[in-house]
């Protein structure tokens, strides 16, 4: 389920923040799970901020099954195009983990049916 608004704010305001060189991680306990991804105008174009949200989206789905019930935020970091996609699976999982919502049985999995390593 996608975040509201609303949640967009208190999550950024009271969540916590793991940062990696393409993206912030910012996770805050829900009773079910929800997420959302922003990419602000520093990122660049309107071309290049689409893509990083794809980016980030395909990330977030890769990770589902292994995330607990929580509200996620993905912000995009400039560096993002630059950083490729298998790193910023394994920068995921570090963040889930350091952040407490990665089921300890399950992997993200890397670089496997990642038609999105091209993106």
């Amino acid at each position: 389920m996608k975040l509201q608004s609303r949640e967009f704010d208190v999550l950024y305001k009271h969540g916590r923040r793991w940062h990696t060189p393409a993206f912030v991680l910012v996770v805050m306990d829900a009773p079910s799970l929800k997420w959302g991804v922003i990419a602000s105008k520093k990122i660049g174009s309107a071309v290049e901020r689409n893509r990083a949200k794809r980016r980030l989206r395909a990330l977030f789905r890769q990770a589902m099954d292994t995330l607990k019930p929580a509200a996620y935020l993905l912000i995009a970091k400039e560096q993002i195009d630059r950083v490729p996609f298998d790193q910023m699976v394994r920068d995921f999982a570090f963040a889930l983990a350091k952040c407490g919502v990665s089921t300890p049985h399950k992997k993200v999995l890397i670089g496997q049916n990642n038609h999105q390593n091209t993106l």
